[in-house]
């Protein structure tokens, strides 16, 4: 939308001069930003807006503007206020908590910077109804600041066609790197399922979709589990996203790129656009990823019935010490899974009623998905398995001589972690791993062999395929002189 871009630039610095008045305002008169929202208008404009009746105020407003965009205003700079009020009200409790402490211990407190007020304001502007008009058909009606008086522009748009029933909000006029878009709000009215008990209750059980997020191997894994009244609970489906080492391969290049060039910049000031290329390209990039993988969990999780959407509460998470590119590489990545849970939240609520909870991640990875007994955790070395007691891997080994993927099993987990909340003892059961079949067979295990044609297999691959069914049981052979020292304990399985 490129008409009278002038205009367009002069209607948005006019509305940022606005809001820097009223958060000016609020600030000197901070009682005002806590009554209720009804009353927001009416506390504020006797002080700020002249009438007939009414022509002396203690702050006059000192701009021309309609009483809708003046309102739009007024809800951004209350908006900003708050937030700097709640920042500023934990910077405080901070002050006295470390200041106690330096106390205790007879030193001087070393207190943090205070946040401050915004000092410079380039919101969007919001276009109440009387802003706009005849929103027909890819064209509207505008009213703009010229810079001298207001005026009614009609630029032509293009929009995406939807059906009747999401419902149209107000525009948001957006200039962003010189390009001037126009953005909507698009509601949905979509049937609440009910409360999760009343669920249970009504259907006799409940089918959640657990969804493991992983740094590397699978980005993420979910499982389909479905309970019965009785609390036992049966996997009807598995889901394994792959293109997480690719991304963190693409990611690293791009920070690595980054830091090569400032590197050769003699300044050691951050410029405020150095790389901007680059930096827009990172930014896209994770925000594609996190819209790919969600999309994927959301639809498999409603294509299978779940109602609800299970992840782990995964938060202080601290990338290790290293260079710039790796560890910024490591810092991004738990940032892109708080964006898969958070788009996976917004697009399954919004699109099916599907409700997102999330449950702690103690014991997930260590713990067997059916018999909650401690595992082992290893990896695949050409013709062997390693397992050691406190190491990592994509593998995982049960004291029944059962070997499972370590991401998927963490997923049966965290099902059956939330559905612990309305059963007493959820027990998980599948065909190959029921009362008749837990003692281990070399038969067995000679059949998955046969199907590599006797040759070392990827043991990966079978444990995510369907032919190699849920777990994989092997018989041990003794430790051999290969034992790595230190380590408490350390199992090689030949295959």
């Amino acid at each position: 939308m490129s008409d009278k871009p002038d205009w367009l630039n002069s209607t948005q610095l006019l509305f940022n001069q606005v809001i820097e008045f009223y958060v000016d305002i609020y600030h000197k008169y901070p009682e005002l930003a806590n009554v209720p929202s009804a009353q927001v208008y009416s506390t504020i404009e006797p002080i700020t807006i002249k009438t007939k009746n009414r022509e002396n105020v203690p702050h006059p407003l000192p701009y021309n503007c309609p009483m809708v965009l003046r309102r739009a205003a007024i809800k951004k700079a209350l908006g900003m206020f708050k937030s700097w009020q709640t920042s500023y009200q934990s910077w405080a409790n901070k002050c006295d908590l470390k200041t106690k402490k330096a106390e205790q211990k007879g030193k001087k407190a070393k207190l943090p910077r205070p946040p401050l007020l915004p000092r410079k304001f380039n919101s969007s502007v919001t276009l109440y109804k009387g802003m706009y008009e005849e929103d027909i058909e890819g064209s509207i009606i505008l009213k703009l600041w010229t810079g001298k008086s207001w005026a009614w522009v009609k630029p032509k748009y293009q929009d995406y066609k939807l059906s009747s029933e999401w419902i149209k909000s107000s525009p948001t006029l957006v200039i962003k790197n010189k390009i001037i878009t126009l953005n909507w709000c698009y509601e949905k009215l979509v049937k609440s399922n009910g409360q999760v008990a009343e669920q249970i209750k009504n259907n006799r059980g409940l089918t959640v979709c657990s969804v493991d997020l992983n740094l590397d191997g699978d980005i993420a894994v979910g499982s389909i589990l479905k309970v019965e009244g009785t609390g036992r609970v049966t996997e009807k489906k598995r889901l394994f996203i792959k293109g997480n080492k690719r991304h963190q391969h693409l990611r690293k290049r791009l920070l690595g790129r980054d830091a090569v060039a400032k590197s050769k910049i003699n300044s050691s000031e951050t410029l405020t656009n150095a790389n901007a290329n680059l930096w827009r390209k990172l930014k896209n990039r994770e925000k594609n990823e996190a819209e790919r993988v969600s999309r994927r969990i959301v639809d498999f999780a409603h294509k299978n019935g779940a109602k609800v959407l299970v992840f782990e509460h995964l938060s202080h998470l601290k990338p290790k010490k290293g260079k710039y590119s790796r560890r910024s590489n490591q810092k991004r990545a738990y940032w892109l899974k708080s964006k898969i849970y958070q788009r996976a939240k917004d697009k399954a609520l919004n699109d099916y009623g599907i409700y997102t909870v999330r449950v702690s991640p103690r014991g997930t990875s260590r713990e067997f998905a059916y018999t909650g007994k401690p595992i082992l955790r290893g990896y695949q070395r050409d013709n062997q398995l390693i397992f050691t007691l406190k190491g990592m891997g994509s593998l995982i080994l049960g004291e029944d001589g059962l070997i499972g993927h370590c991401d998927l099993n963490s997923a049966r987990n965290i099902g059956l972690r939330y559905l612990s909340k309305y059963y007493e003892k959820p027990t998980l059961v599948t065909e190959r791993f029921d009362e008749v079949a837990k003692k281990p067979t070399p038969n067995r295990m000679a059949s998955i062999l046969l199907k590599a044609s006797g040759n070392a297999c990827d043991f990966l691959t079978l444990l995510r395929s369907d032919l190699s069914g849920n777990y994989v049981t092997v018989l041990r052979d003794s430790p051999t002189e290969e034992s790595p020292k230190n380590c408490e304990l350390f199992i090689f399985i030949t295959i």
